[in-house]
């Protein structure tokens, strides 16, 4: 029996146990495993960016934080950020999308929900 075989009826037959196992191994190793999620976004921030570019497709510039816009709201699968860069989804998720500013991307959503 695998490792992961032996963990998943462990879970089954232990739920109180597991959680309460799982609960100390997040205390004990909270920091690394953020210091893991932070890296894991940031990797892939730098693959979007590398896709899509580094220059504001509304205004050209190439300065400041640049944020991604799915120019289809509506066939918006998931958020970027979410997603894991592994993920057969996320090339064809980046490709609904267009670099911009956090500027114009917050004037944009701003405007729309203002009607404007």
């Amino acid at each position: 029996m695998s490792g992961a075989e032996r963990s998943r009826r462990f879970r089954e037959r232990h739920p109180k146990r597991a959680r309460e196992s799982r609960r100390r191994w997040r205390v004990e190793n909270q920091t690394a495993d953020n210091a893991a999620a932070n890296r894991r976004y940031r990797e892939r921030m730098v693959l979007v960016g590398e896709l899509l570019g580094t220059r504001c497709q509304w205004c050209g510039t190439t300065e400041g934080r640049m944020d991604s816009h799915h120019v289809d709201p509506g066939a918006k699968v998931f958020s970027l950020s979410q997603a894991g860069a592994a993920d057969p989804q996320f090339l064809a998720e980046v490709a609904k999308c267009i670099r911009v500013c956090v500027t114009c991307h917050a004037r944009h959503h701003i405007g729309a929900t203002l009607g404007a």
